[in-house]
């Protein structure tokens, strides 16, 4: 289970990604970078690529 403020912080990561307001790479690098991110991705936006 996720800490409530890692919650809202990949919120906002996804939601600006999905708005367009990240560039491809700044992506890449939260899904590499951010501890649980991109496990959280996959399960809060199963279409999402990487």
């Amino acid at each position: 289970m996720l800490k409530p403020d890692a919650a809202r912080e990949f919120e906002d990561i996804l939601s600006r990604y999905r708005a367009g307001r990240m560039t491809q790479a700044e992506w890449e690098g939260h899904c590499r970078e951010t501890p649980g991110f991109w496990a959280w991705v996959r399960q809060s936006w199963p279409e999402a690529k990487q």
